[in-house]
C-alpha cells in the first residue's frame, strides 16, 4: 500500500530539489525507492533532468495508489549540475526489493537494461529513434513527446580553431580521421578548410550507448569512425572540449541551454552548417509483443506515457503530452510535440 508519506515527497519536490542519499545507493526523483506499482526509467543522459522535472510536477496529481513516475541519472551528477535532485553512486537499484545495476548511461544502454529478462525498470529515455537492434529480443515501444537541437561544442578561452559553420561533409571528413585523405595520419584544420591553422584536430565522442552519438553519426553519414576520435567522453560534459582550442563535440542545444553559467561560459555552440533536430522518446516494454505499429503500452502506465495512440492529453492518458507539462518541457530547453504526434508510437 502506498503510504502518505511518498506522496508527501513527491509534493515537496514540485516545489525544490531533493537529495536523499540511502547507503551506498541512489535514489530516483521522490527521494525514496519506487514500490513494485511504479514507473521506473533510466537511459539518455540528454533527457534526464527533463524526466526528474516532469516526474516532480507530475507526481503530485496522482491519486492515492497510482503510479508514480521515477527516473534516474545517467551518471552520477557533477557538482554544480543541474538536477532535480541530485542521486548519487554508481549502483541503483531501481525499486524496492530489486537488486543493484550498473547504472544504465546513455540511450542505448538504458534501452538494453529494459529489455533485459528480470529487470526491475519500466521505461529508457532515448535521444535517438528507433534502430534494427531494438526490434530484437523483448519487443518495445518509442513514444515520441518532443524535440531537441544538435550541433557541436566548441571552445571559449582559448578560442576554438573551428570554424563556426563546418558542414555536414567536413564532419564526416574530421570523425573518419580522412580529412587529409589519409585515415593514417593527424588530420590538421588545414586539411578541412583553406585558411584555417595547421594544427591538429582533436574531435570527441560520446560514450557508447550514447543516443547523442549515434544521432550525430548517422546524421553526418558516419559508419566508421577514426581512430584520431576519442570515444570516451562524457555526453554533454564541457569539460571534454572546454580549454582546448582543437576539440569538438556534439551537444544538445536543450542540455546546452541549461547549463550552469560557470560551465556554459567555457564552451559555445556553432552557428552555421550542421544543424539538426531530433526527436525525444520514452521507450517501454510491449505487452502485445507486436512490434512498432502495435499500440502496447501497459495500462498502468497510460496517465503518464499515453496508450501509443498520441494527440491531447485526458485526465487518464498522455499526461506527459498535456498543457501542463509544456512549461516543464520548455524550461529544459526541449519543445513539446503537438497533435497526435505527441505520444504516438513511432
Amino acid at each position: 500500500m502506498r503510504s502518505t508519506f511518498r506522496k508527501g515527497v513527491a509534493a515537496v519536490i514540485g516545489a525544490a530539489a531533493l537529495s536523499v542519499i540511502l547507503s551506498s545507493t541512489a535514489v530516483a526523483d521522490s527521494g525514496v525507492l519506487a514500490d513494485a506499482n511504479d514507473a521506473v526509467g533510466v537511459g539518455s543522459d540528454t533527457t534526464e533532468y527533463a524526466l526528474n522535472a516532469l516526474a516532480a510536477a507530475y507526481n503530485p496529481t496522482v491519486p492515492a495508489g497510482g503510479v508514480l513516475v521515477h527516473s534516474f541519472n545517467a551518471t552520477v551528477p557533477a557538482a554544480g549540475q543541474p538536477v532535480l535532485p541530485t542521486d548519487t553512486g554508481a549502483t541503483i537499484v531501481p525499486r524496492s526489493g530489486a537488486t543493484a545495476i550498473t547504472r544504465p548511461n546513455g540511450s542505448s544502454a538504458g534501452i538494453t537494461e529494459l529489455k533485459r529478462a528480470g529487470t526491475a525498470t519500466t521505461f529508457a529515455r532515448s535521444s535517438r529513434a528507433r534502430q534494427a537492434s531494438d526490434n530484437t529480443g523483448t519487443a518495445v515501444l518509442f513514444l515520441p513527446y518532443a524535440t531537441d537541437g544538435l550541433r557541436y561544442a566548441r571552445s571559449t578561452s582559448p578560442a576554438s580553431n573551428a570554424p563556426v559553420d563546418l558542414t555536414n561533409a567536413e564532419l564526416k571528413k574530421i570523425y573518419e580521421c580522412n580529412a587529409d585523405g589519409n585515415p593514417a595520419t593527424p588530420d590538421l584544420w588545414s586539411n578541412v578548410r583553406a585558411g584555417l591553422p595547421a594544427v591538429t584536430i582533436l574531435p570527441v565522442l560520446p560514450q557508447s550507448g550514447s543516443g547523442t552519438r549515434s544521432f550525430f553519426l548517422t546524421e553526418i553519414g558516419v559508419t566508421s569512425v577514426g581512430s584520431c576520435v576519442n570515444q570516451t567522453a562524457q555526453e554533454h560534459d564541457p569539460a571534454a572540449v572546454a580549454g582546448n582550442a582543437n576539440k569538438i563535440a556534439p551537444f544538445s542545444t536543450g542540455r546546452y541551454s541549461i547549463l550552469p553559467p560557470a560551465q556554459q561560459s567555457t564552451i559555445v555552440l556553432n552557428t552555421g552548417g550542421f544543424t539538426a533536430t531530433r526527436s525525444l522518446f520514452n521507450v517501454v516494454r510491449d505487452v502485445n509483443g507486436g512490434g512498432v505499429l502495435n499500440k502496447g503500452v501497459d495500462a498502468g502506465l497510460h496517465r503518464f506515457f499515453g496508450d501509443g495512440t498520441g494527440g491531447l492529453a485526458t485526465a487518464t492518458n498522455n499526461w506527459i503530452c498535456s498543457s501542463a507539462a509544456t512549461s516543464v518541457i520548455a524550461a529544459q530547453g526541449f519543445t513539446q510535440l503537438s497533435g497526435t504526434a505527441c505520444g504516438k508510437v513511432a
